[in-house]
Formats: structure tokens, C-alpha cells, sequence
């Protein structure tokens, strides 16, 4: 799951316009509480380990935290652009979903559904 992760993180650390955008950085799982916002954070999935003999098959979901779905949604396009631009794994595209944390936080996050294979 290790290799999952690494894949993830350079697919977001190498797109630049992203990079800058991203106040708070990339986290797997949990962020620090005094985190700055925009983050993402990020779980995954594994369906199948990756061996040498067949790829694995991970399903990846991306929260991205900001003050609202405004801010969200301009993260989500950076985010679109970058996977499109990884050359090294397809990651599928599997939609989004909105929502905000609690009445008294009102953080907002938008979470996008990721599939891709790697092999070893």
C-alpha cells in the first residue's frame, strides 16, 4: 500500500500550479488540527496487492479541505490536471461529492473517488 500512497503524493507534489495552491499541503489521513486550509487528505483501498505477477488495484479517495465549496471546486480543477498529467498510473476518475464538516465548524471539503493499478 506503500507504493498506492507514493503514487498519490507524487501525483500531487509534481504538479506545480497545485503545489502552490495548496496552503496546507497533501496528508494521508489526518492532518495536523492547526492545519492551514486549502489541504487535501487523502485514503485508500486496496482490492488486489500488486505482485509481480499481476497489478495491484487501489481505489483512492481525496478530501480536499477549504473555507468553502468555492474554494473546493478551484482545488478539484488543479487536482483534475494533475492526474491527467501523471504519466506513471491511469487514475480513473470515479465523481465527487460535497458537504460540510458541522454547523459550528463549517469547514467545507469536497472528496473525488480515484481507481488505478500499479504493477511492481
Amino acid at each position: 500500500m506503500n507504493e498506492a500512497a507514493e503514487k498519490i503524493k507524487s501525483m500531487i507534489t509534481t504538479h506545480q500550479p497545485l503545489v502552490d495552491m495548496l496552503s496546507g499541503g497533501l496528508h494521508w489521513e489526518l492532518a495536523p488540527e492547526t492545519v492551514e486550509r486549502p489541504f487535501i487528505t487523502f485514503s485508500l483501498s486496496e482490492n488486489q496487492k500488486a505482485t509481480k505477477e499481476r497489478s495491484g488495484d487501489y481505489d483512492v479517495q481525496l478530501f480536499i479541505w477549504a473555507i468553502n465549496l468555492t474554494a473546493s471546486g478551484q482545488v478539484k480543477e488543479l487536482v483534475e490536471d494533475a492526474a491527467l498529467a501523471y504519466n506513471e498510473v491511469g487514475f480513473r476518475y470515479r465523481g465527487a461529492n460535497t458537504g460540510y464538516t458541522t454547523d459550528e465548524a463549517r469547514d467545507a471539503f469536497l472528496q473525488m473517488n480515484f481507481n488505478f493499478k500499479i504493477k511492481l
